[in-house]
């Protein structure tokens, strides 16, 4: 949130274009914390700025692939889907590869 702050405070609204206090013209803005970086002069800023917003799309794209794994294990566990998708071998890990296992539940 300070981060928020910082840059909206730092705005330089004749470098930018709109009217000094149109907030709504932001909305136009490609990337509004790296154009606001250019109108005061940090061209620096602007590009950790696009770094920024890069590596935080990864992390939150890796997050959302990683958790789609954990959803039908989750729900099977509330008794949402099939019995046989949460369960675990002895060692507690959840595997469709165990010796004793007659079949298997597959969700498309």
């Amino acid at each position: 949130m300070l981060v928020l702050y910082v840059f909206a405070g730092m705005i330089n609204w004749s470098g930018l274009g709109p009217k000094v206090g149109d907030w709504a013209a932001l909305r136009g803005l490609s990337s509004p914390f790296a154009d606001a970086s250019k109108a005061i002069g940090l061209t620096v800023l602007a590009a950790v700025a696009t770094v920024g917003a890069v590596i935080s799309t990864a992390g939150a794209g890796g997050d959302w692939v990683f958790l789609q794994g954990r959803i039908p294990i989750a729900m099977a566990a509330d008794s949402l889907l099939f019995k046989s998708m949460s369960a675990a071998n002895s060692n507690g890990e959840r595997s469709v590869e165990e010796p004793d296992r007659k079949r298997v539940s597959l969700v498309v």
